[in-house]
């Protein structure tokens, strides 16, 4: 599901991105790769990450109201 949210991102902060968090470089490696500065990095990382957060945050809910049958907040047997 990262995955497939990772492709939905732009070049510029999927790279970013996944040279910091799924590689491992430090926030200087990673800058220095991509020929920018720290902050502009630290922004890119920001930004993807938020919207990381909102697409997989939509699609958790969707999946949790197909479970529940559209019901919301209902507990379903599996949570």
């Amino acid at each position: 599901m990262i995955n497939e949210n990772l492709d939905e991102l732009s070049p510029l902060l999927k790279s970013a991105f996944v040279l910091r968090e799924v590689q491992g470089y430090s926030t200087g490696e990673a800058a220095k790769t991509l020929g920018v500065t720290e902050n502009t990095l630290k922004a890119r990382l920001w930004r993807a990450r938020h919207q990381l957060a909102e697409r997989l945050g939509s699609r958790l809910k969707r999946m949790k109201d197909g479970m529940t049958g559209g019901m919301g907040d209902a507990e379903c047997s599996y949570c």
